[in-house]
């Protein structure tokens, strides 16, 4: 074993494998993972690329270890926003992976996934929604890895180590062809997929194999679930997804959270629609309000918005005075942090003007 003159944090991991006699190219996939994962695409998309670099001369063209890596490129060109690069890797990917692995591997669904994914972003929505129900079959029939942080992707194949899972799993899946179902209008189909993939997040999938997800991954599902019911005029599912948000925000952020309030804000939202139940609404407004001030300051500038809320309710209700009152509150603080002439303040001043009665002169 050589010794060396440098402290070892001061060498290269990539020339510490070296000397051991670790794969190159396995050691910079293995490091264009940690950046990927890490966020910094730029340096993942290096790594990558000399890692397919040495892939190519040493196995050839068409090799099982080059579907992995131009996946890997397709995902840092996809989180770089380079949609076209992206799709054009993925497809090399999937040739690839079709021709070696066969039509049915789950390296496949992955690739399907991904490239599903950014077709739907540049609006082939038919493509995409093929792709992606494909992609869910196979994971299906495979027993599915369930994952909802983006594992799915295995990098066993004949030469290299196995590489940590970064592609799409069957939750991930799940989410996009939601999306492709919702902006075909399809919110019949949308929240069913939604409601599949917060299953497997929460652990409760049928295959029972499957890794249980974070709560953030939960609260981003429900909240999902919780809007687009909104958005489809399901006031009543929007409602019982938004209080399973609240409970779990409180449970694990805390009833003081911001998080808390903002749900607060839109469940109120949604029972005050179509002046159903606008006292409720009313009361949940308020301890929203108590939380941003809580947090802000009473003068801050994001408290106008929910003083509107509960103004616009005493309005309903026929409380005109403490509308007046609510809405006066709301115009004065935006003055004070906009000026007197933008659009929210003379907004407000207009609500005023159309709702309010002011006595004769």
């Amino acid at each position: 074993m050589p010794t060396y003159s440098l402290p070892l944090a001061t060498w290269d991991c990539y020339t510490i494998a070296t000397r051991c006699g670790q794969d190159v190219a396995d050691t910079l996939s293995n490091l264009g993972e940690c950046a990927l994962k890490a966020g910094r695409t730029k340096d993942a998309t290096e790594y990558y690329e000399r890692a397919l670099k040495i892939e190519e001369d040493k196995f050839g063209a068409d090799q099982p270890v080059l579907g992995s890596t131009f996946h890997h490129l397709g995902l840092c060109a996809e989180q770089d926003g380079r949609t076209d690069e992206a799709e054009e890797l993925f497809r090399r990917a999937l040739a690839i992976e079709e021709k070696q692995m066969g039509a049915d591997h789950p390296n496949v669904a992955a690739t399907l996934a991904g490239l599903g994914a950014n077709v739907l972003a540049s609006g082939k929505k038919e493509e995409a929604e093929s792709m992606l129900k494909r992609a869910l079959a196979i994971t299906d029939k495979a027993g599915g890895c369930g994952s909802s942080d983006g594992g799915g992707y295995s990098g066993e194949v004949s030469t290299g180590p196995p590489t940590p899972p970064v592609g799409g799993g069957s939750a991930g899946t799940l989410h996009t062809l939601a999306e492709c179902a919702r902006k075909n209008g399809n919110y019949e189909d949308a929240l069913r997929l939604l409601e599949r993939a917060l299953k497997i997040e929460e652990g409760g999938d049928d295959r029972g194999d499957s890794p249980v997800a974070g709560a953030d991954a939960v609260l981003a599902t429900l909240r999902k679930l919780a809007s687009w019911a909104g958005e489809a005029g399901r006031d009543g599912e929007a409602e019982a997804w938004y209080r399973r948000v609240l409970a779990l925000e409180e449970e694990e952020l805390g009833e003081g959270h911001r998080d808390v309030a903002t749900t607060l804000v839109l469940l109120g939202r949604c029972l005050s629609r179509g002046q159903a139940r606008v006292e409720e609404a009313a009361s949940l407004y308020r301890r929203a309000l108590e939380i941003v001030e809580e947090e802000d300051g009473d003068r801050s500038l994001q408290v106008t918005s929910i003083l509107l809320d509960v103004g616009l309710c005493a309005l309903m209700l026929g409380r005109v005075e403490e509308a007046e009152v609510l809405y006066t509150r709301a115009r004065t603080i935006e003055a004070e942090h906009l000026g007197g002439g933008v659009d929210e303040v003379q907004a407000t001043a207009l609500t005023l003007e159309m709702f309010v009665p002011r006595a004769p002169v």
